[in-house]
């Protein structure tokens, strides 16, 4: 091998000193043959390992030159040569390979027929012992398929999805297969290293994702013998209410209808009921693979009809999906990333039955079963799945998008959709409000799970918003809606947001909405939403301004009003992206930030101190002999003596209890590691004020630009102070006492020295490594002059002065 990887060479060269095996795809001019056979060949030819592509038919001469056709859209001409110069056609059976040509694993997608498949995987077994052997069937057990057969534990089924050549998604049967754990560990490795998708499922017939694609075509087929509506009909009434179309698909796959038919006869093996009867209509397309029902594209479904296509379809769906939910052959999350993605529903069936109610659910399930006289309606629909108080309280119906998990105080929520929809948001609202509510969570984590999302985000699902286009009020109820649950990812406890892959328009806001965000290298950000003609609709166009550097405003502008998208490292320049980490160190890397995030007992929206910079006056410790002691408490007999001497305690815990209700919307959230000031975090964004400073009143930075926090300057810290002026009438805005301070605005008030010698002259401010109120003769804080809680506006108000108290 040219490259020996782990995941490759432990099933093509086990052994570093023997030949390198070859990967053989039968049936390789089918549709599933030949697809997998240019996905397969895409990765295993610049690791040096042949790929053989093996059928009857003499097409199987042209293979390479019509994968060369179909990767030249994407691929360059180099990469192109290098993929089919690894192919070898071979027309014939398995005796016609060469005899000096190990095989390594072998790919099966020969027809779905036993009298055909056991001989081939007989042949393949006395040819080459330890080759892995997995079949490409849609319905056929692995125990059916290779029960009996010497090295049983070295074979397996991989179900793929059309389109063959781009779909990395397959079905894995693994519980109850007679697959080896061990093999099944070296197979899944090297399908992960070849970027493939692979969800887990039972090893019963039809598996998970046929049962609903097969059972919808069934009903579909009834549908139209029963109640006369075209093919075209029937399929427009499943688009609106699934997103996708039974006869269409059926139509474009050769034999499909027969395979769709096979799995229903192989579920009624298991349970002989009348749910899975196939109809006299549909007898004729199964028996002639090329046969096509007859369509007219553009055909409408009558409005009155379309109420009894919705509650057969729907029942149907939701009576497969209770009977797998029942004997656990997929999860809901796994069924319904199943339905989305391998068979085009907009939402699946569990997505569906929970945004309509549990309970209604069952009732319209009942009710179809009712209806059509299913039999033995309790063992194909067991309905006691719907019940959230009893059996269905443990299967995850409300984590179908949106996961949740606790480990070492920190709250995982694991996104499982890259667009954002209604139960999306109803789920993350959900599983947020049970994490905030957790006393052990000390920070929350928001990142895709990494099987049934890869990617943070794509944005919103378009379809949410046609409902309510030209409708003002209903796209401003649906905005609102969904920014009140983005508004708790602010509100409450430190949020982080990893990032990767693609995290554009909804996902963007959704990131933008936590404290913090940390990225995979490649990551690529963007607000498309300029694209097709409308804003950003939960805060695209402001959160990322607030959140970086004012100095990349015109870049911002740029690239929202263009909808382009941009790199992390522009991103993280800005200081919108905390940190940059390799992507296998994402998983890992998030704990960084939400640990120092999590510890961090300051207010999260006040600015850092840079290493070396002063401490703020409100964080240094008091000097020795300047503060002069308090008088102490009142005492007072009788009962209510504790009480007295505790009052001025329970007047500073009032005190903290106002600055802290100033507080209650945290902006940005900020490590404390030192950096490029890209990586500072912003100003807390209050109302502009005045600052004094030297004898000029001059503006003070806007609050509302964010921008990272500067010590005091030398000559800012050297400036005379101004002569005091007499109290306003009103209170202070920064204080709220009366009278107001000084200088009536949010500048910390002129107050003479508490010094031990009241005719000592002032001196002048230290150097700025020393704050000047702390300086001897700087007057000291007590009980009349406190100043204000340094978590609250008001003592950024204090800190953000000149340095030197007048």
């Amino acid at each position: 091998m040219t490259d020996r990887d782990p995941s490759i060479s432990a099933i093509f060269q086990p052994d570093p000193a023997g030949p390198v095996r070859a990967l053989l795809v039968a049936g390789s001019c089918g549709n599933v043959g030949f697809g997998k056979l240019g996905q397969f060949a895409r990765v295993l030819a610049r690791h040096g390992v042949p790929v053989i592509a093996l059928d009857l038919s003499p097409d199987v001469h042209s293979v390479r030159e019509r994968l060369a056709k179909e990767f030249s859209a994407r691929l360059d001409a180099a990469e192109i040569a290098t993929i089919t110069a690894a192919i070898h056609p071979i027309q014939g059976t398995l005796a016609d390979v060469p005899a000096d040509l190990a095989i390594g694993l072998v790919f099966e997608a020969i027809p779905e027929k036993l009298s055909i498949k056991r001989p081939f995987y007989a042949a393949v077994r006395a040819r080459d012992p330890e080759a892995f052997i997995f079949s490409a069937t849609s319905g056929l057990t692995t125990r059916k398929l290779f029960e009996g057969l010497p090295g049983s534990e070295r074979c397996g089924v991989l179900h793929p999805f059309f389109p063959h050549l781009t779909n990395k998604l397959w079905e894995l049967p693994e519980h109850g297969a007679v697959t080896g754990k061990a093999e099944l560990k070296l197979v899944k490795a090297f399908l992960a290293r070849a970027g493939m998708n692979l969800i887990s499922v039972r090893d019963v017939p039809a598996f998970a994702a046929d049962r609903l694609f097969c059972g919808m075509m069934l009903e579909a087929v009834r549908i139209h013998a029963s109640t006369g509506l075209s093919p075209a009909q029937i399929d427009d009434a499943c688009k609106q209410l699934l997103g996708t179309q039974p006869f269409f698909v059926h139509n474009l796959i050769r034999g499909a209808n027969s395979l769709s038919a096979h799995c229903m006869e192989l579920m009624q093996e298991e349970v002989d009921s009348s749910l899975y009867t196939i109809p006299d209509a549909w007898q004729p397309y199964i028996a002639d693979p090329g046969k096509q029902w007859p369509y007219e594209r553009g055909q409408r479904c009558p409005a009155d009809q379309l109420p009894v296509v919705r509650e057969r379809m729907l029942g149907m769906l939701f009576a497969l999906t209770a009977y797998m939910a029942r004997h656990n052959i997929a999860g809901l999350d796994a069924i319904n990333f199943l339905a989305e993605k391998a068979l085009a529903f907009r939402e699946g069936p569990p997505a569906l039955i929970e945004s309509m109610g549990l309970a209604r659910a069952a009732e319209l399930t009942r009710s179809f079963l009712h209806n059509q006289q299913i039999t033995r309606a309790d063992e194909v629909a067991p309905l006691e799945v719907f019940d959230e108080q009893g059996p269905g309280a443990a299967l995850g119906w409300h984590a179908v998008y949106v996961g949740r998990s606790v480990m070492n105080g920190v709250g995982l929520l694991s996104l499982k959709r890259s667009t954002v929809n209604f139960t999306f948001i109803a789920e993350l609202d959900r599983q947020l409000d049970a994490l905030e509510r957790d006393p052990e969570v000390r920070a929350i984590v928001l990142a895709p799970d990494g099987t049934y999302s890869r990617e943070f985000g794509h944005g919103a699902d378009l379809s949410c918003f046609v409902p309510v286009l030209g409708d003002k009020p209903g796209a401003l109820k649906l905005i609102q809606q969904w920014k009140t649950t983005l508004a708790k990812l602010r509100a409450g406890k430190p949020t982080v947001a990893a990032l990767v892959g693609r995290v554009l328009g909804g996902g963007l806001e959704l990131a933008t909405s936590c404290h913090a965000r940390i990225a995979a290298e490649g990551t690529l950000l963007g607000q498309p939403e300029a694209t097709v003609g409308v804003l950003p609709g939960l805060g695209g166009c402001h959160q990322i301004h607030r959140l970086s550097d004012p100095a990349a405003a015109p870049r911002i502008n740029e690239l929202l009003l263009t909808g382009n998208s941009f790199p992390v490292a522009e991103a993280h320049a800005w200081g919108f992206v905390s940190q940059i980490v390799p992507v296998r160190e994402l998983p890992r890397g998030e704990h960084g930030p939400r640990r120092r995030i999590g510890r961090q007992r300051r207010h999260p929206g006040l600015p850092q101190r840079a290493r070396g910079a002063p401490r703020r006056p409100q964080h240094q410790p008091a000097q020795r002999g300047r503060r002069r002691p308090r008088p102490p408490a009142p005492r007072a007999a009788g009962p209510h003596h504790r009480g007295l001497q505790q009052a001025p305690l329970r007047r500073r815990q009032r005190a903290r209890g106002r600055s802290r209700r100033r507080e209650l919307h945290p902006l940005f959230l900020q490590d404390r590691r030192p950096g490029p000031a890209a990586r500072q975090a912003p100003a807390v964004r209050t109302p502009p004020r005045l600052s004094t400073t030297g004898s000029t009143i001059q503006p003070a930075p806007a609050l509302h630009s964010p921008g990272p926090w500067r010590p005091p300057s030398p000559a800012a810290a050297t400036t005379s102070p101004s002569p005091s002026r007499s109290p306003p009438s009103r209170s202070c805005l920064s204080c709220s006492r009366r009278p107001a301070c000084a200088c009536g605005t949010r500048a910390p008030p002129s107050r003479p020295s508490r010094s031990t010698s009241s005719s000592r002259p002032p001196t002048a401010s230290p150097s700025p490594a020393i704050p000047a109120d702390r300086a001897r003769g700087a007057p000291a804080r007590g009980r009349s002059a406190r100043r204000p809680s340094p978590r609250s506006p008001a003592a950024l108000a204090w800190s953000s002065t000149s340095g030197s108290t007048p």
